[in-house]
């Protein structure tokens, strides 16, 4: 059975009407490589411990994309559980009158609400997705006052039907017909007949479909239950119907229309989608000179007369889905950048506005459809760090370690894999008033012979207990290194290292004759210097990939990082078609040859003959010695420069060279994925990659070798469908792209409004109540900052009146700080849960300077803090419960790792 468990606070106040919205998700699940499909409830009915996500299987739904249930007190309450309630939940059915009821309830409740602009979402949502049982209706409708109530909802669905079907709206005539109410069928005769002429074949006044899905089939669809639209008919090759018009409008980009104003007042009975389309297509008819740019008209697509047609779209078909705000954000900026004097998009505040103005204060989510304003990423082209082999190849020699050879160090290294391998031996001590402290005889034979000694204690004695067994094979051999004891199987052996342990030359004999055995052996050899100068490498040893790791402690013990080997990678190809155009590789030679990847070996043949040459000058000007005749170079290890090499090549392991090209090979370009839209904004800095020598942008801190933003002027779109914000101003005559070396760039307008888009839709996220789910309302605060502080205002909410803070961390720019989960530090400060950022030293004196720049008083609060920052001194708290955080390493593994000493979280390792 389908469950929900919600917060009892939000049942006491829900209990009336516990309906639920769910919206299905297909999500491809990596630990069992399938995809799986569930349905997510509405953002405001998840919490940080319950996801509430339920099976498709587990409960069935009228529509494809969202579930509408009905939650029952469940008889098994979860055991322990006293904060939550655990609701079952029946999809929703008007053949049961307690659901129709419930749908009513919440409808007359919300509708007596001014201010509640989505107050039918519910009721408009069952008119439209279900069938109207007439008698449930009524039986429903028994349980309210007869006087008022009854006549004030038969208005109220007179006025509601005309988004429904044809069929719907009859059959509610006759229901209102019965109370004595007269109505009138809605369907627009110009689109009643836009219907006949796409399909004469179907009478569309006996099929389901609301107003808004009759409009989209007069103005898009190509097809209506497999019958093809009628392309021949004169009326719609010539149209003078308005709808018809439209539809040639959208698929005709010579068409010439002109009745904008009856289009400024039918806009909002468009779906979402077609209305992006319809503001597209206006401004490429502005470019092509069919009409003159209007501001006011523009105004009418942002704010428009009809806006309540909008509101129940979205309630009788996208119910649970964010308000859509795409036409509005891309409206808005036209008309900020014109009335600014063409400097300024819209600020984060004007862009909250919006949503707060837009969207329904009881489910508080709008999307703002950056998708169909800015250039979507269509991955580019990145470094592939996970997978490329890198562009060259390092074996690192080691040598024999001299200094672990004394007398001194071998005794050590004896004694620590003895204390690792065995038990050390011990004896007790004690202390009592004839004696010092020493070895106690007496506490040798009872250990509570000395209960009354002053003090007690250990010595630990030079002897190690060692018990092998038949499978510690290779401890009997590294403890053969240093002694000829015999170690049996199952016995116990006492060794004392001093006593056992074989000489230093035959310790190192044996050592250096397993390293022979067991490693590949490397001969010296004479590197040259670029000033001539003849460098000797020592002979040593390289690890071989099937040695056992038990052994690293020897090869790290008694070997040392002695010399590398650099090659440049034989097989090395850029790959993603980033050098299409110096390797000649166009679409005659891509059909020539049968070319079906980016990946084909000829492809990769051509990019290796142009960027091996590269490599080879990219290691000359790295490094100070010369190759030999192979193209290799010999080089001292030093850690930093073969760090820098590794990093500057894309080369993070050991691996065979290669000149063997084929399809499994993996170049340095891949494209970036991501489970969610990216929007194209990179920055050219005239960067060159050292070892490519190609240009690139820098995006979201990663070099990107191949924007997206290659369509974004008008003279390379190819068709209006695909302008975004970046077409629409350069029609207005403000292009904002710049081509650079590195590809096409946006301007920073266009970047700062994608990262105040981004920042304003996180924000927007949080401005919810968590115990009632109504929308947060901003306090206080100036035009500047006024979406910081909010609080709840439903008179019945526990949280009302309770001041929340909301912000983005003022360090790493990306961090939201929610007062309700960022605990605070010593000082005062809300904590980063990304960066872990609250104060330091620098902020309080740009505090305090704004005191003395106005030749004011220093206000203890900021005086007192003068000094005492925090993070500029490395100190950091837990955003969890404000513990001191601190660094730690592990002693098992020995890592580090910064971990909270009150709530033990751990937030990195390193």
């Amino acid at each position: 059975m389908a469950a929900i468990d919600i917060l009892k606070k939000s049942y006491e106040q829900i209990k009336l009407y516990p309906l639920f919205f769910f919206n299905a998700v297909e999500e491809w699940d990596y630990s069992t490589r399938q995809t799986v499909y569930y349905w997510a409830p509405e953002a405001v009915y998840v919490s940080e411990d319950r996801s509430n996500r339920i099976s498709k299987e587990s409960i069935e739904s009228e529509t494809k994309d969202i579930l509408f249930a009905f939650g029952k007190p469940s008889s098994e309450q979860t055991a322990g559980n006293t904060d939550y309630i655990r609701l079952e939940l029946e999809s929703f059915d008007t053949k049961n009158v307690e659901h129709v009821k419930a749908v009513l309830t919440i409808f007359l409740t919300k509708a007596y609400n001014s201010t509640d602009r989505f107050s039918a979402r519910e009721f408009l949502w069952m008119l439209n997705s279900y069938y109207i049982e007439i008698p449930i209706l009524s039986a429903a409708l028994e349980n309210f006052d007869k006087q008022t109530i009854q006549p004030f909802f038969w208005n109220a669905l007179k006025h509601y039907s005309m988004c429904l079907s044809v069929p719907k709206q009859r059959l509610i005539q006759q229901f209102l017909a019965s109370k004595g109410v007269s109505s009138n069928i809605y369907l627009p005769q110009s689109l009643n007949e836009a219907l006949k002429y796409c399909y004469p074949t179907i009478d569309f006044s006996n099929e389901n479909r609301s107003i808004f899905q009759l409009i989209y089939i007069a103005v898009r669809s190509e097809k209506y239950k497999d019958i093809e639209i009628d392309q021949i008919s004169e009326s719609i090759k010539n149209p003078d119907n308005f709808f018809l018009q439209i539809r040639k409008w959208l698929t005709d980009s010579e068409y010439q229309f002109s009745d904008f104003e009856t289009l400024s007042n039918l806009f909002r009975l468009f779906s979402p989608d077609v209305q992006v389309l319809l503001v597209k297509r206006y401004f490429h008819a502005v470019r092509s000179g069919h009409t003159l740019f209007n501001q006011d008209l523009l105004k009418s697509f942002q704010e428009n007369k009809f806006e309540n047609w909008g509101i129940y779209y979205h309630c009788a078909h996208e119910a649970s889905k964010p308000i859509r705000l795409a036409v509005q954000l891309l409206c808005d900026n036209i008309l900020t950048f014109l009335n600014s004097g063409n400097t300024t998009l819209q600020t984060i505040n004007g862009t909250l506005d919006m949503a707060y103005a837009q969207c329904d204060t009881n489910s508080p989510e709008v999307d703002f459809g950056l998708k169909h304003i800015v250039p979507v990423c269509n991955g580019g082209a990145v470094p592939n760090t996970a997978q490329f082999a890198g562009f060259i190849c390092y074996k690192i020699v080691l040598s024999l370690n001299e200094k672990a050879f004394t007398s001194e160090a071998i005794i050590k290294n004896f004694r620590k894999y003895l204390n690792r391998h065995g038990r050390q031996q011990i004896e007790p001590v004690c202390h009592n008033e004839e004696t010092t402290l020493q070895q106690c005889q007496a506490r040798l034979a009872d250990v509570h012979a000395c209960d009354n000694c002053i003090s007690r204690g250990i010595n630990r004695l030079d002897k190690y207990e060692v018990k092998l067994w038949d499978n510690d094979d290779y401890i009997r051999t590294i403890l053969g290194f240093f002694t000829n004891v015999s170690f049996t199987s199952g016995l116990s052996v006492i060794v004392n290292p001093t006593q056992s342990i074989i000489s230093p030359d035959e310790v190192k004999r044996r050592i250096v004759s397993w390293l022979n055995e067991n490693l590949e052996s490397t001969s010296g050899i004479t590197t040259r210097l670029k000033s001539g100068i003849e460098r000797q490498l020592k002979a040593g040893w390289r690890p071989k990939n099937d040695l056992d790791n038990c052994y690293n402690s020897i090869v790290r013990d008694y070997l040392h990082l002695s010399w590398c080997t650099i090659e440049p990678r034989r097989n090395a190809y850029i790959g993603r078609g980033v050098l299409n155009k110096e390797t000649g590789i166009d679409e005659e030679f891509i059909l020539r040859n049968g070319i079906r990847s980016s990946n084909d070996v000829k492809i990769q043949e051509k990019e290796n003959a142009i960027i091996l040459p590269r490599i080879v000058a990219a290691l000359n000007e790295r490094l100070d010695v010369q190759p030999n005749s192979n193209g290799t170079y010999h080089i001292p290890y030093e850690m930093e420069l073969l760090r820098k090499l590794k990093t500057d090549f894309y080369t993070f392991k050991e691996e065979e060279n290669s000149t063997i090209f084929n399809e499994k090979n993996n170049g340095f370009m891949t494209t970036a994925r991501s489970k969610y839209d990216r929007y194209c904004a990179p920055k050219y800095d005239n960067d060159i990659n050292f070892v490519t020598q190609l240009p690139f942008m820098w995006c979201r801190g990663k070099e990107c070798f191949k924007t997206s933003l290659g369509n974004q002027t008008l003279a390379s779109c190819k068709t209006w469908s695909q302008y975004t914000i970046l077409h629409l101003l350069e029609i207005l005559g403000f292009p904002q792209i710049t081509e650079t070396s590195g590809g096409n760039e946006a301007s920073e307008l266009i970047r700062s409004f994608i990262g105040m888009v981004n920042k304003a839709s996180s924000l927007f996220k949080r401005v919810r109540c968590r115990e009632c789910n109504h929308i947060l309302f901003p306090i206080g605060g100036s035009n500047f900052n006024r979406y910081n502080n909010f609080e709840c205002r439903v008179p019945t909410c526990g949280e009302r009146g309770k001041r929340v803070y909301l912000s983005q961390c003022h360090h790493c720019k990306t961090g939201l700080i929610d007062s309700r989960d960022s605990a605070r530090c010593p000082n005062g400060w809300h904590i980063c849960p990304k960066c872990l950022s609250c104060c330091d030293d620098a902020v309080y004196e740009r505090m305090a300077s704004k005191y003395v720049l106005r030749r004011l008083p220093i206000p203890p609060r900021i005086s007192e803090k003068l000094g005492h920052g925090h993070n500029d001194k490395e100190e950091y708290f837990c955003p969890k419960c404000g513990g001191e955080i601190a660094t730690v390493r592990d002693e098992h593994s020995g890592r580090i790792a910064k971990v909270c000493q009150v709530c033990k979280a751990v937030y990195e390792e390193l």
